[in-house]
């Protein structure tokens, strides 16, 4: 089902505008939810635009640590799970800590 989002009309019009949002593709051949999101994020919340760059941050890291784990396991197996232990056994410590103070 479309979503539909009904905005102010402009100052040199006599009605309110509707856009269609066509997200499961019934109306268009292309999904439009990138439209959609930036319609949201221009009116509806416009003080995300400053979270855009810790989202950027964000998948910097995580496609490194991608990278990293895919690297160290194309040099073993072993490391990959040797440097799991190590973060699992680093977790389960600061928990304990954390509860214990």
């Amino acid at each position: 089902m479309p979503s539909v989002a009904i905005s102010p009309p402009p100052a040199n019009s006599a009605g309110p505008q509707v856009a269609v949002y066509d997200l499961d593709r019934t109306l268009t051949d292309a999904g439009s939810w990138a439209p959609f999101l930036a319609f949201w994020l221009r009116h509806v919340a416009p003080w995300r635009f400053l979270l855009l760059p810790m989202l950027v941050l964000g998948w910097i890291v995580l496609v490194g640590a991608w990278v990293a784990l895919v690297e160290l396991q194309a040099r073993s197996p072993w490391l990959v799970l040797a440097a799991m232990a190590i973060v699992w056994i680093a977790d389960t410590a600061a928990y304990f800590s954390g509860r214990a103070f």
